[in-house]
């Protein structure tokens, strides 16, 4: 087993060819923005695929502004 390592690769496509020709079953994390087009790849080599928490961020917040507030308590 390799240890841990941050990998970047920029292609001027998100065709799934790309993530295809990049995993192998090695790979036991994805972390990519929402894009379906990952989620089959790491399907096919049971990767976890991890979310972006500034995608995450954007949805409930954006969420948040169409619903009324909700208040929140935590026992102290």
């Amino acid at each position: 087993m390799h240890p841990p390592a941050l990998f970047f690769r920029y292609e001027p496509t998100r065709n799934r060819s790309v993530p295809t020709s990049l995993l192998t079953a090695e790979v036991s994390a994805l972390l990519v923005d929402g894009y379906q087009g990952y989620e089959s790849s790491c399907k096919d080599y049971e990767i976890a695929h991890l979310g972006c928490w500034a995608h995450a961020r954007r949805k409930v917040t954006h969420r948040s502004r169409r619903t009324a507030p909700v208040l929140v308590v935590r026992p102290l």
